[in-house]
């Protein structure tokens, strides 16, 4: 045996358990006090970033909304316009520089354009900001799927790709006149980087980093960020950072939510803490994010503060702990010695161990436990070769039960279903008129050694040999309330074919060494029989005795060279698992009405 690798030695596991003892109070206070702190540290940092993601939310709704506001204005103006031209053109014009100082006069509006009911473009009120330069305005066609969503919802918005990095926004409303008809589109556009602006502003103001802050639409793609931040206008987050673990599925787009987004990994490796909000009704959600070493900063001044109490008081333990271990170790020395004996099998060594305490205790427990070993194993090798002996003349389950005192030697026995097999070998006679005694004995002893192993392999019990016959039992050993009690006909019927397959395997064998052709006949039946010890107090058997047995005997007394008779009840206790032929009602010599009788194919 190998020896096992040493472990720590008795001077540390006494330092140790000074050392538990001593910081018991420290070890159980401080993860409490730390966890405390901890969640008080989470709880504010959720607190502060629910509340930069409600300013963000409500900042960026208003701006979009003024922009959404100055659209659906120009629009209604610019209908009024066109129907008054009709009648005064002055009035109309008058009413077309009230639409286009309304848009100039618009915070974060860019630019609005204007397209007939084809989309087509018409003209464009550009706000230019002051000292900046004049925005460059599409002037491409209106998309048919846009003008279509817009039409049905009565104003939609866009997010447009992103240009150098900057976001761009617009809104889309239709122009509908009085009478219904929708006369064309107006589109306003959010002034480039203008959420970026707004968002990067609120990142460094109230968490002092330009990675704190950004805007997201229903598809996870970056609406608006800071300048600096390493999530850029444009990025795709699916599955990425905080929606690594985050199923967007699982957040309500429609309705005003807040939510924490739990533990992730910024790209530079940083472990972050996040919360967002949405704007429902733009499908829009706002992530605020701060890595988790700046929200627990003040957790690990605390932290080191604890680390270094605990080493000042380890100091004292280890110096106790020699000490202690000094008197205990000779003692426990001699005890391992003793143990390695007894894995030696020396069961008879003692250990010379007299300290007055529980050591010397052990050393006698140790003693009474070697005796207990060394008596319960003479009485294990004597059940053993008990059963060994037994399993010569009975069934191994019995010689097991009678070697192990649950089950005795006294004559009787149980009524119990069964499922009885005879299998003979077919034209043995002739090949025993012309063999030897000793080819017949080592022929029959291969064939036998076959059968037995099939009829254990399905759970069956040889109950004797009779000249070239064997006898089988399924369901005579089972346990009340084992399942395969149910099952003996089955059993039975799967014995029966391996019999013959088995057989016929080494046919071809035997005809060579014996010039014989052996071929099985098998008689099964099922039915209740008396199953028990039979015979005298000085001579008896394990047996199974009833008409159950005798109409397996009969049936196969008249089986041809090959083939497997079973009774009716065998057949319907089977099922529909095995191929079964019936052969119609048969009488039996000994059966006073005739039995019907099936045929196994094989």
């Amino acid at each position: 045996m190998t020896k096992p690798a040493r472990g720590l030695s008795l001077r540390t596991k006494w330092s140790l358990v000074l050392l538990g003892v001593a910081l018991a109070p420290l070890v159980a206070l401080g993860p409490v006090t730390l966890r405390l702190q901890r969640d008080g540290l989470m709880e504010s940092e959720n607190a502060l970033q629910g509340a930069v993601a409600t300013q963000v939310t409500k900042s960026v709704a208003v701006t979009v909304s003024h922009v959404a506001d100055a659209a659906t204005r120009t629009g209604h103006l610019l209908v009024g316009a066109s129907l008054q031209s009709e009648r005064d053109r002055e009035a109309g014009d008058n009413l077309v520089a009230l639409a286009r100082s309304e848009a100039i006069a618009t915070e974060h509006l860019a630019y609005i354009v204007v397209y007939d009911k084809t989309g087509a473009y018409i003209d464009a009120i550009v706000r230019t900001p002051k000292g900046g330069a004049t925005p460059d305005v599409p002037r491409d066609k209106l998309t048919d799927a846009l003008a279509e969503s817009a039409t049905r919802a009565g104003g939609v918005w866009t997010v447009e790709r992103p240009r150098d990095g900057k976001d761009e926004l617009s809104y889309t409303v239709p122009l509908v006149a009085p009478g219904g008809q929708h006369t064309g589109f107006v589109r306003a556009f959010v002034s480039r980087g203008a959420l970026s602006e707004l968002v990067g502003t609120v990142s460094s103001e109230r968490l002092g980093s330009p990675n704190a802050v950004f805007l997201l639409d229903e598809k996870l793609t970056v609406i608006a960020a800071p300048e600096n931040a390493w999530v850029k206008v444009g990025d795709d987050l699916r599955g990425k950072y905080m929606f690594s673990h985050l199923d967007p599925t699982t957040i309500p787009w429609d309705v005003p939510f807040q939510g924490v987004t739990g533990a992730y990994a910024a790209p530079n490796g940083d472990a972050m803490r996040g919360a967002y909000s949405t704007l429902g009704r733009h499908r829009w959600l706002v992530v605020v994010q701060r890595p988790e070493s700046e929200v627990l900063a003040a957790l690990r001044a605390t932290q080191r503060a604890f680390v270094l109490a605990v080493l000042a008081v380890a100091i004292v333990a280890v110096l106790a702990g020699g000490w202690l271990a000094a008197r205990s170790t000779r003692p426990i020395e001699a005890l391992v010695r003793l143990a390695r004996r007894y894995g030696q099998r020396e069961f008879s060594a003692r250990a010379d161990v007299h300290t007055g305490d529980e050591l010397e205790e052990l050393a006698g427990a140790l003693g009474e436990m070697a005796t207990s070993i060394e008596d319960g194993e003479r009485e294990l090798a004597k059940k053993r070769e008990t059963e060994a002996q037994l399993s010569r003349y009975l069934p191994s389950e019995i010689a097991r039960s009678i070697a192990e005192g649950t089950r005795t030697l006294g004559l009787g026995g149980e009524r119990r279903p069964v499922t009885v097999l005879f299998a003979d070998i077919a034209s043995f006679t002739s090949f025993a008129e012309r063999s030897s005694p000793e080819a017949v004995v080592g022929f029959l002893n291969e064939v036998f050694s076959i059968l037995t192993e099939v009829v254990f392999r399905h759970g069956g019990m040889v109950d004797k040999f009779m000249g070239d016959c064997i006898m089988a039992v399924f369901g005579a050993t089972e346990a009340e309330g084992d399942p395969a009690r149910a099952t003996h006909a089955a059993r039975a019927l799967a014995a029966a074919e391996d019999m013959h397959r088995f057989v016929e395997t080494q046919a071809a064998e035997w005809k060579k060494r014996f010039e014989f052709d052996v071929k099985l006949g098998i008689g099964v039946s099922s039915g209740e029989a008396l199953v028990g010890n039979l015979g005298s107090e000085t001579r008896m058997e394990f047996t199974a005795i009833g008409d159950t047995v005798n109409t397996a005997a009969r049936l196969e007394s008249v089986a041809q060279a090959g083939q497997t008779l079973v009774t009716g009840d065998v057949a319907k206790a089977a099922g529909d698992t095995y191929e079964l032929r019936a052969l119609g009602p048969h009488p039996l010599r000994g059966k006073r009405e005739p039995v019907e009788l099936f045929e196994l194919l094989t």
